[in-house]
């Protein structure tokens, strides 16, 4: 198989070899790019999650038309009381400023971002998407050393990683924080990436960790949500 050619820029040296080391497997940019979106889950996560949203503005070679893609997240349908909802301020700490910022299950919306990538996937990629999770599903199961900027990340935004016992068993596994030079892995994540290349979006959406996600929302006494599915991430003129 013929390697492509390309450059990739990224927000960790992890992103940037998955992207790399599918453009080598011959895969396309959009499949390096997918194999990045699906790495930065695991190096960028204060940044990237397979349960945020996103976009992606398409345009294949010696071709004039561009897509959208728009996977980004739903709004709720109904407005609950305030009291009913899961919903407090945090303060992200700077340094030389403090920002606040609302946290819990109400200040959440559907996720759109699995349903978006399969459809970029369907639409433009070539490589199949078992072989465009196994940078990111080697990275989170061997582990990283953290670097001083994502160690910096952490304690920005410290009350959201330990506001639940799952979170901070993530990201503060010994009860503190965990600091630059540490290995960091999130063999959970590890997991779902696979399982998610086995089953599709549907593991998203009508699937177990839909179901959970829903649960979560009605336990919490959270906003309503809709189901996000596929004739709602379409791609269209931008």
């Amino acid at each position: 198989m013929s390697k492509t050619k390309g450059v990739v820029a990224a927000g960790h040296e992890l992103t940037a070899r998955a992207a790399a080391e599918i453009l080598e497997d011959g895969g396309n940019a959009f499949d390096a790019a997918l194999a990045a979106t699906f790495a930065t889950f695991v190096a960028e996560a204060v940044f990237s999650s397979p349960g945020g949203g996103g976009f992606l503005m398409a345009r294949r070679e010696h071709r004039n038309s561009v897509r959208l893609f728009d996977f980004f997240t739903e709004t709720p349908l109904k407005r609950r009381p305030a009291n009913e909802v899961e919903f407090f301020p945090i303060y992200a700490d700077f340094g030389p400023a403090k920002q606040e910022f609302h946290i819990g299950l109400g200040s959440s919306a559907t996720p759109g971002a699995v349903p978006g990538l399969f459809l970029w996937h369907e639409a433009l990629c070539t490589l199949p998407m078992r072989r465009l999770v196994e940078p990111a599903v080697r990275a989170a199961r061997t582990g990283f050393p953290l670097t001083e900027f994502q160690a910096y990340l952490f304690t920005v935004i410290a009350p959201i990683l330990t506001a639940s016992a799952g979170v901070a068993k993530i990201f503060a596994p010994d009860g503190k924080l965990m600091t630059a030079g540490e290995t960091f892995r999130n063999e959970g994540l590890a997991e779902t990436l696979e399982w998610l290349a086995e089953d599709g979006a549907r593991l998203f959406v009508g699937g177990d960790v839909g179901k959970a996600i829903r649960r979560c929302r009605r336990r919490a006494q959270s906003t309503s949500c809709r189901e996000r599915t596929a004739d709602r991430v379409r791609p269209r003129v931008p």
